[in-house]
């Protein structure tokens, strides 16, 4: 008979089950991975946001990088991005020092939200702009820059309140 051997928090790593990404699951990702790329982001943001998509509960920087098969540098680089474009959270577990990813709870509206803080942002700068630069041009430019982040605002608030009032 053998000897039985205590098993280390580490060699438990060895031993995690990372249910594997079906035929399906792994189309969805690599297509939502694609379809971020056309939007400017990189593909690999979208592979990993497709998979938060796909999976219940948090998982962490190691799970992500073996089920994508990608490196752990590619998973944290495009984590800090997820995590300013404010859909994605960091979840703790009783017990484990590592950091652990979900998408937030209305992921979408989060989204949106952030944008808005943006055009906020975006806003008062022009604002602060139109105070001192003076110029019939630089006045047209920053009035139409002005009138478009209001109606982005104004679109993007009023969408979060019809969306949240039909979710109830």
């Amino acid at each position: 008979m053998g000897k039985i051997d205590t098993i280390t928090a580490s060699e438990k790593d060895t031993f995690r089950m990372i249910k594997p990404l079906n035929q399906n699951e792994s189309d969805f990702v690599e297509k939502y991975g694609l379809m971020t790329q056309e939007d400017g982001q990189s593909r690999i943001l979208g592979r990993i946001w497709g998979l938060l998509m796909l999976r219940e509960g948090p998982l962490d920087a190691d799970e992500i990088a073996e089920l994508l098969q990608i490196s752990r540098g590619s998973v944290s680089t495009n984590m800090k991005t997820l995590l300013s474009l404010n859909v994605l959270e960091r979840v703790a577990k009783p017990g484990e020092r590592r950091d652990f990813y979900a998408l937030k709870p209305n992921t979408y509206v989060s989204l949106i939200e952030g944008q808005i803080r943006k055009l906020e942002t975006q806003l008062a700068f022009v604002s602060e702009a139109k105070k001192s630069l003076k110029g019939e041009h630089v006045e047209a430019s920053l009035g139409e820059l002005e009138g478009f982040y209001t109606l982005m605002h104004r679109g993007y608030s009023e969408g979060v309140k019809r969306y949240n009032a039909k979710k109830g």
